[in-house]
């Protein structure tokens, strides 16, 4: 069907050329699988990892898994539109007697 070899190495794009073959969601819009979808919307959490302390000091290779989150949602509209809302839940902030500003705005 296609006269290439493996070691040739061919690229999607030529296949597709070749056998006539289109991308899947060309075929999906096309059928209207998916013509009813108007927006995609994609939630990332990361939970960053923290050093133990023992002894007073940071272990070299100990960490325990961190009680903030930071989060990401991006949402994608058909019509090309793009939303981002990004924090940080779970965040303890120790405010002592000392700091030099009275207020802090979160």
């Amino acid at each position: 069907m296609i006269d290439q070899t493996l070691i040739d190495n061919p690229r999607n794009g030529d296949i597709r050329e070749k056998v006539g073959v289109v991308p899947i969601v060309e075929k999906m819009v096309e059928s209207r699988v998916i013509e009813h979808v108007t927006a995609a919307i994609v939630n990332i959490v990361e939970k960053p990892w923290e050093r133990i302390i023992m002894d007073g000091q940071p272990h070299m290779h100990g960490f325990k898994l961190g009680s903030e989150r930071h989060t990401v949602e991006a949402i994608v509209k058909k019509s090309g539109a793009l939303q981002l809302t990004s924090g940080v839940e779970g965040l303890s902030v120790l405010k002592t007697t000392k700091e030099k500003h009275d207020m802090i705005w979160f």
